[in-house]
């Protein structure tokens, strides 16, 4: 299938940006053609709609307006917990997950509202399913409490919801000055809870890590430790004890916790307190931290047991602890991924984002610009200083101009209380931004950021090309033109340049049975494909320069595992040119390539050979490129471990830094006026992704059930599909559990076996169909399943035992479980050391021991269906 590209024509509004000379204005017409070229007839999913009209705007120049919104808090039992933000329109609550709260036993909710002088009007709230499909309580207050700046409010909820099941809390508070304002939260209403003994446990052991006498305690909850010694950026129970105290630090808080409960379960919670110290360093200098730790607890009768700890610190900067000599910005202690550095910009501008903040740094004056930020010093912090959003640097020149991207929620300004992406353009010499277009969301940062993919890049011909929701745009913002260069890619399926010029995508959404490949030049718009031979498929590597590397693999050798297996044997390579040409190949008979680690200069090729049972592991070879090294940057980021602070981050900057001091300064004023607002349109399809949580934070969205489990399953993890509805979630196994089946479907032979097991699991949900004749047809269990059943159906191949059964019938759902040819069982119990299987052939249910039924079908390849309620 030709991935082409949607053209959308649209009258708007220009700009007013001029072009700057003819030729670059005939080039980039080109580039628009060869990309309508490829064209195939069809709906954009990303329009552009012309200016908000109905942005109010006083000036062309504007200074970013403080927060104006309210923020509402939970209580229970006597504590403020789960802070919530609000949004000021709708979200699609599906996929609001953030935190839970237990009600208590008249399941009358008090909620907090501190209202920052804001005006409240009305206060109302929605309860729903978590797939927000059903309805279960609709209801607007009658009065409140006001009490100086903060409001009390009781939610009298109906005894209408079912014990132990969560729900979705929708609190709608209007104001005055900003209409309705839309606050989301779990809800659970349970006698079986801990909350608050898990909530005391927290509090203490946080509380005791900042005293290292009384720390001496926490000793007996460190694991084997097996991760990074040297840091107090991230700390964790497999770190040292040490790090838990804070080193040679120490630190005092200047702020309380703010209590989060992001999941609870009878016997295991995750529980996140976010808080600031101030520590001294070494010569006595004070500096801030912002600090997150996330707990996962579980209660086994009296013991608790502190299954994970996980801790990030981060140094703010700030003006007035800014330290810098030698050349070198001293960045101080940060958590993993919270600095990126630009490298593509010049050698007079070092850019950089750190903590949610973009910074500019000019060698030749020594002035440090903090280009963008939310944070205001007027403002207490608790909105401003939100973090639920980033900052992507796209392009940049040697005078200092920048263009870059905000997404996320935005906490002040002229889209407060949105989730969305704003297009900002620098301008150095103006000392000013410019917001180039503005993308409204209907989802958290949280899957904002995992569908804001890794590329965007401003073309030679100044069109935007950027990757959301897998789909890639060009985005020519002067023309007021959005194109659709890709309409679905996978991220597995998709490589880029390390200069982000050229792209790759295989075609076809399995990444392990592709026979073609896109590669397209984004300066030029020229596009080349790649097509498999015979019998075979092919795998996008990357790039070398600008050279693809691609592989190609003989159908009968890739295992029918694959994806799950991860073993993709390619028994040769080729690097191609941007004309097609093979600069070089690599194939060596009897021996596969399986992976490549792509490094300056060289390519480093890892590899096996075929045994009776599959692949084995053989030596590595490398492939050296006869091309010019880029010599390193005379700037970037670089670490230095200290006897204080540990492991700290510093920036080497292109000039003196420390010998004149560091001049801070901000952009003074936000043109607005030509701004464009661009809009998804609603594909309608059914969202078929899986969400997978752990540590209290969305890990990833996956494309398989399986994928999503096995990521987070050790890490005491959960998982949701596209419709808020739990596939998997730790902590209910209990000491057993059992759905009774209909035993009058039965198997006269190992044929039927599988035919049997479909049956008696749709006829579990009174559900009849002609499962055998549907077999006959060539249908799939999962596609029988998946038309049968009203919910959702999951393919969970590739999972342990462990990682399903526990879950699935604690649910009241069997699980169906295929072994060799038509062979199957539905799995319909458990206990401490059992597995009750049900026998189509015996017409029963049988008991198994644990670990041999585990064995069994993990030699079946752990081929598992179920279904959602």
């Amino acid at each position: 299938m030709d991935y082409g590209v949607y053209y959308i024509s649209q009258t708007l509004r220009g700009t007013g940006v001029k072009r700057n000379c003819m030729r670059k204005l005939w080039k980039k017409i080109v580039v628009l053609i060869l990309i309508f070229v490829a064209t195939v007839a069809g709906m954009a999913a990303l329009v552009l709609l012309g200016k908000d009209e109905n942005r109010q705007i006083s000036a062309s120049y504007e200074t970013m307006g403080e927060a104006v919104l309210p923020v509402v808090y939970m209580e229970f039992e006597g504590r403020e917990i789960n802070r919530m933000h609000g949004y000021t329109a709708p979200m699609k609550g599906q996929y609001m997950k953030d935190t839970t709260t237990p009600l208590p036993k008249d399941r009358r909710l008090t909620v907090l509202i501190d209202r920052y002088g804001s005006e409240v009007v009305n206060i109302s709230y929605e309860i729903r399913s978590l797939d927000t499909k059903r309805l279960v309580e609709s209801t607007q207050l009658t009065a409140w409490d006001t009490q100086e700046d903060r409001i009390t409010a009781v939610l009298p909820i109906q005894n209408l919801l079912e014990e132990d099941t969560e729900y979705l809390l929708t609190l709608i508070v209007s104001t005055r000055d900003s209409g309705n304002v839309y606050y989301y939260g779990n809800i659970v209403y349970s006698d079986s809870l801990h909350t608050a003994e898990m909530i005391d446990f927290v509090t203490d052991f946080s509380l005791k890590t900042l005293d290292k006498e009384a720390a001496k305690s926490l000793a007996v909850y460190m694991k084997n430790s097996t991760e990074d010694k040297d840091t107090l950026g991230d700390v964790s129970l497999r770190t040292s004890y040490s790090q838990i105290v804070w080193g040679k630090l120490s630190p005092s808080r200047i702020t309380e916790p703010v209590i989060s409960v992001k999941d609870i379960s009878s016997s295991i919670g995750t529980i996140r307190l976010n808080y600031r110290v101030k520590a001294a360093d070494e010569d006595g200098t004070v500096r801030t931290y912002d600090v997150e730790e996330t707990y996962c607890l579980q209660k086994s009768q009296s013991q608790w047991y502190l299954l994970t700890f996980n801790r990030s610190m981060d140094q703010l900067l700030e003006p007035d602890t800014i330290t810098s000599s030698g050349g070198y910005i001293d960045l101080g202690i940060l958590s993993s991924g919270s600095v990126k550095v630009d490298g593509t910009g010049s050698e007079s501008w070092q850019r950089f984002v750190l903590n949610g903040e973009l910074w500019g740094y000019q060698g030749s004056t020594g002035d440090l610009t903090r280009i963008f930020s939310f944070r205001d010093e007027n403002d207490d912090g608790v909105r401003t200083d939100y973090r639920q959003h980033d900052i992507q640097m796209v392009g940049s020149d040697d005078k200092g101009n920048m263009d870059f991207i905000v997404y996320g929620y935005m906490n002040r300004g002229s889209h407060e209380g949105e989730v969305g992406l704003v297009f900002y353009r620098y301008h150095s010499e103006e000392n000013a931004l410019e917001e180039v277009f503005y993308l409204p969301y209907e989802k958290p940062y949280s899957i904002m950021k995992e569908e804001l993919g890794t590329l965007s890049y401003i073309s030679d011909t100044g069109l935007l090309y950027l990757m959301l929701n897998n789909s890639i745009y060009a985005i020519d913002f002067v023309g007021n033109e959005c194109l659709v260069v890709v309409d679905y890619v996978n991220e597995e399926s998709l490589v880029i340049s390390d200069d982000r010029s050229v792209i790759a995508w295989q075609e076809g959404e399995k990444p392990y049975a592709a026979s073609s490949v896109q590669v397209m030049y984004l300066d030029s718009g020229k596009k080349q494909t790649v097509t498999a031979g015979e019998g075979e498929y092919l795998k996008a590597l990357g790039f070398c320069g600008d050279d693809f590397i691609c592989g190609y693999a003989r159908q009968s050798d890739v295992p029918a595992d694959v994806e799950t297996a991860g073993t993709f044997p390619m028994y040769k390579l080729e690097i191609i040119n941007e004309d097609g040409g093979i600069e070089t190949d690599y194939e060596i008979g009897g021996v596969y390539v399986t992976g490549v680690s792509i490094e300056p200069g060289s390519i480093r090729l890892m590899r096996a050979v075929k045994t009776g049972e599959g692949f084995a592991a053989a030596d590595e070879d490398a492939l050296i490129m006869n091309q010019s090294v880029p010599q390193s940057a005379v700037y970037g980021l670089e670490t230095k471990d200290t006897s204080w602070k540990k492991r700290v981050y510093l920036l080497k900057v292109n000039g003196t830094a420390g010998e004149n001091g560091i001049q801070q300064k901000a952009p003074s004023k936000i043109i607005l006026e030509n701004s464009n607002l661009l809009a998804f349109a609603d594909s309608g399809k059914e969202d078929q992704a899986y969400y997978a949580y752990s540590k209290g934070d969305l890990q990833a969205i996956c494309r398989t059930a399986a994928e999503a489990v096995n990521m987070v399953y050790d890490d005491i993890g959960l998982v949701l599909d596209g419709s808020g509805n739990y596939v998997m979630r730790r902590g209910f196994k209990g000491s057993g559990a059992s759905v009774s089946v209909s035993t009058t479907s039965t198997a006269a032979d190992e044929s039927s076996r599988l035919a049997a097991c479909v049956d008696v699991m749709l006829k579990y949900e009174n559900i009849s169909v002609d499962v055998k004749g549907l077999l006959a047809e060539g249908r799939t269990p999962l596609e029988i399943l998946t038309q049968s059943l009203p919910g959702r159906t999951y393919d969970l191949t590739g999972c342990d035992l462990t990682a399903v059964v526990y879950y699935f019938l604690s649910q009241g759902r069997p699980l169906l479980a295929m072994t060799e040819g038509n062979g199957a069982y539905l799995i319909v119990g458990y206990d401490n050391s059992n597995v009750y299987l049900f026998d189509p052939m015996q017409g029963k249910s049988i008991s198994v021991k644990a670990a041999e039924a585990e064995e069994m079908f993990r030699l079946s390849g752990n081929r598992f269906l179920g279904y959602s309620g």
